[in-house]
């Protein structure tokens, strides 16, 4: 998105516009309120509205080709609008109850789609119009100057794209608020105390005390050559769950003995922050060390950090883990004792690493998966396989759980406002008498047989645990540590 698009980018936008039926319409004609009498089955108020409308109706409706259709944007089959029409001209039983079908099944185009999917829009009370002005007159030039409207609204978007996957027309707010922060960061107005903290901390993931390429040792200890694969596992998840990582390593290896292992920062925290620079020599150091192990695959156990080298390293090839997982990554691999000795954990692995990872796992009573916002479809399936949960729904788009964006500084109410409404949708889907509190679930402990919710993102995880949920990673459920968390 370009910055001029910014104060115009929600044109589109269905919201309080006449709908894109009416608009193909040569006659212009009220889809809306046509719809409503049919709904309210006040059929001779149809009959004589649509023939106000459109001089000789019958012969129209009959002949009309029907560009309606074409312009519908129904997520489901095109609103039959002919058959409505002669529904309300010829009055026919059978022709009603179709029609009565058909008009429950339009819109109306009244969309509120991206209104009910984010809390943020909800939260301001906003709509993508209202976006857009206010944008325009946060991060354009107005009267010689810059009236900062919307700060605090831009820097509160998880930048999920949440917003844009549910719009029918494809409408991208997302886009719009991220082009936002890098104008108000050009011009010098993005605050820097939103970012700092996660600035320092990608700078830490990217030093030597924390940043290492891992290969194991070739039994004549010679130099290791080009490596098949490359786990990486993303800053937080290492961080968070060191022992999940080794044990992922360690089976990786049974399979592929000669990949490498990234404890690395994908960069997103610069992206976030429009830090350019630094984002272009964090991508600068990862590429080079890509490079250097031959260009190998990437086994990725973060969505985020996938994203992220899709958009800046977009020569890589690579997949989630939990895909390989689930394919070639499931037989049965030969033995290594690596699993300990990747990073230091205070607890061994318990599941032996050459174990069939997935195969008989029997996942804890009533889990619900949690999809982060970046997975996409296979992804989402492959990790209900490996978890024995394949008839588990994928959602029709994934939400964000907060973190995204790094709102807390800006926002905190917002992100309390975040997580409260995603616990709710979890225990929705848990069984009744389920819940997610830790306490229920007999406090931190990894029980088997306790309601949880399993996501597949470090930061899902940390921040549902924050609130109390007995929420965990995926890698806990398939590689379980022997003394808890």
């Amino acid at each position: 998105m370009e910055r001029g698009d910014i104060k115009n980018y929600a044109e589109g936008c269905l919201r309080d516009n006449p709908s894109p039926c009416q608009a193909a319409c040569p006659y212009g004609l009220d889809v809306r309120r046509l719809v409503e009498f049919v709904r309210a089955e006040r059929w001779d108020r149809a009959g004589r509205f649509l023939r106000a409308e459109i001089k000789d109706a019958e012969t129209v409706c009959a002949a009309c080709p029907a560009p309606c259709r074409g312009a519908c944007v129904s997520s489901d089959a095109p609103v039959d609008l002919k058959r409505i029409e002669q529904a309300v001209l010829d009055g026919d039983d059978a022709g009603r109850a179709a029609a009565l079908a058909e008009a429950g099944r339009c819109t109306l185009c009244t969309c509120s789609a991206c209104i009910d999917a984010c809390v943020l829009i909800r939260y301001f009370r906003q709509n993508p119009k209202r976006i857009a002005a206010d944008l325009g007159v946060t991060v354009l030039p107005v009267a010689s100057k810059i009236k900062h409207v919307a700060s605090r609204m831009i820097h509160s978007c998880n930048l999920c794209g949440l917003c844009t996957a549910v719009c029918p027309v494809g409408v991208d707010t997302c886009a719009a608020m991220a082009e936002s922060r890098r104008i108000m960061k050009e011009g010098g107005n993005l605050p820097a105390a939103y970012h700092d903290f996660w600035m320092e901390d990608m700078a830490f993931s990217m030093s030597d005390e924390a940043y290492a390429v891992v290969r194991p040792e070739a039994a004549d200890g010679a130099k290791a050559g080009a490596a098949s694969l490359l786990f990486f596992p993303g800053c937080q998840l290492a961080a968070s769950l060191p022992g999940a990582v080794s044990a992922a390593y360690a089976h990786i290896l049974g399979r592929a003995p000669d990949a490498a292992m990234l404890l690395a920062c994908c960069g997103v925290p610069a992206d976030w922050a429009c830090e350019e620079e630094a984002l272009a020599d964090v991508t600068a150091k990862l590429r080079a060390d890509w490079e250097a192990l031959g260009r190998p695959e990437v086994l990725f156990a973060c969505t985020t950090c996938k994203k992220t080298f899709e958009k800046t390293l977009p020569e890589v090839r690579g997949q989630m883990l939990y895909e390989w997982l689930a394919d070639s990554g499931r037989q049965d691999a030969a033995p290594t004792s690596h699993c300990e000795t990747v990073i230091p954990v205070g607890a061994a692995c318990s599941r032996p690493p050459n174990r069939d990872v997935g195969a008989g796992l029997a996942p804890p009573a009533g889990a619900a998966v949690f999809d982060p916002c970046a997975s996409d479809a296979a992804t989402q399936a492959a990790v209900r396989k490996l978890l024995g949960l394949a008839g588990q729904p994928l959602p029709d788009a994934p939400s964000c759980c907060g973190f995204g964006g790094h709102i807390y500084p800006a926002n905190p109410g917002l992100l309390g406002e975040i997580l409260r409404e995603r616990k709710a949708a979890v225990d929705g889907a848990l069984p009744s008498e389920a819940g997610t509190d830790a306490a229920s679930a007999g406090g931190t402990a990894l029980s088997a047989d306790a309601p949880c919710v399993v996501t597949y993102c470090a930061n899902c995880r940390d921040l549902f645990l924050s609130e109390g949920m007995d929420a965990r990673h995926v890698l806990e459920v398939l590689f379980p540590p022997e003394s808890g968390r």
